[in-house]
């Protein structure tokens, strides 16, 4: 869905809300990450696992692909273009001081007044920070901990209520506290399912009545994210989203099964990938479409305002604009597959190494 946000449809597709509002699904991936991390690490700090190793752990997950990444786009930008910008002393989405803030994982955290780079890598800079976070917590409280979780989403919820003018449609501004605010979110979740699973008071083996349920969360979800838009609404996003991963962590319905599939699960195994080349490749995929319609007389891509601002939209006046989006998702997915081989699993591999972990 994010990447439906990110294709800046035309035509039909600009009024759909379900894409219009795909950048709430970044708050999910925070709530997933929170229950996944609380799942896999929040034992192992506890017991004695140094914060250190933790955030070694988490950065070589990360930062492969997001170093390549990052490196594509400065061959894209061309060196001559970011040397100009450096000479005019400006601080820029493509200039050398935003281009080192993204070395440090840092273009997330409130220091720029745009998004830099690689747009979208804004969530992996303040999610590794939550990291930090999380783990402090799990040090600093062994007792009381579920508190302390729910203190922080609340917390960061008000900050932003508050501080952003679009409340939680925020990024480079406070995305810091949107992070922790859908992760902890998260956590709390993994704390719930925990309690309810070890009493056994709720089946996991299919049923229809968790079939049921699963549609009906899926459905009600959808209809929130097309609801809510940028109204104060979206301020409720990662409590929709807590509800649907505490419903599914139980697998017991048919959409669950179906996400285990191998279609599903190659999907979920490509989606960091996915997430972080994606605006990469769109934005080759116009300088594409603009080729060829220039050269063919197609209508492939063109140029709209989308609010309030002229862009290149996909799908805008085109008689196959499904089959045109199908072909860039498709592509992408091809590409995601091969950086996943190729970039991330030996990136990770190697920089355990180097980390000794």
């Amino acid at each position: 869905m994010v990447v439906l946000y990110h294709l800046r449809l035309g035509g039909i597709w600009s009024n759909v809300p379900l894409f219009r509002n795909g950048y709430l699904f970044v708050d999910f991936f925070f709530v997933l990450s929170g229950f996944v991390m609380a799942c896999q690490y929040e034992n192992k700090l506890s017991n004695g696992l140094p914060i250190l190793t933790f955030m070694k752990l988490r950065f070589s997950r990360i930062y492969p692909l997001h170093l390549a990444v990052l490196l594509a786009f400065l061959v894209r930008q061309g060196v001559s273009g970011l040397s100009e910008t450096a000479a005019r002393g400006e601080v820029t989405a493509y200039s050398w001081q935003s281009f080192i803030s993204n070395v440090f994982l840092l273009q997330g955290m409130g220091i720029h007044h745009e998004l830099t780079w690689n747009g979208p890598s804004w969530s992996i800079s303040v999610e590794f920070y939550t990291y930090l976070v999380f783990g402090l917590v799990l040090l600093a409280a062994h007792k009381g901990r579920l508190w302390i979780y729910g203190l922080a989403a609340v917390t960061s919820a008000f900050a932003i209520a508050k501080l952003s003018p679009s409340y939680i449609d925020t990024t480079y501004q406070f995305g810091f506290l949107r992070a922790i605010y859908g992760f902890f979110c998260g956590a709390i979740v993994w704390a719930v399912y925990s309690k309810i699973h070890k009493s056994a008071k709720i089946s996991t083996s299919p049923n229809i009545r968790s079939a049921i349920l699963e549609i009906s969360i899926v459905m009600v979800m959808l209809w929130f994210v097309c609801l809510a838009g940028k109204s104060w609404l979206n301020m409720f996003a990662p409590i929709m989203f807590s509800a649907v991963v505490l419903i599914f962590a139980f697998e017991a319905g048919i959409v669950s099964t179906t996400l285990k599939s191998r279609v599903f699960l190659k999907a979920g195994l490509y989606s960091y990938s996915v997430y972080l080349i994606h605006v990469l490749l769109l934005s080759l995929m116009r300088m594409t479409f603009r080729f060829v319609d220039k050269h063919l007389g197609t209508q492939l891509i063109s140029n709209k305002m989308v609010d309030g601002a002229a862009q290149y939209v996909f799908g805008g006046n085109s008689a196959y604009a499904a089959i045109e989006i199908l072909f860039i998702l498709c592509v992408l997915m091809i590409i995601a597959s091969q950086t996943y081989r190729y970039i991330e699993v030996p990136g990770q591999r190697f920089l355990r190494d180097r980390l000794g972990v």
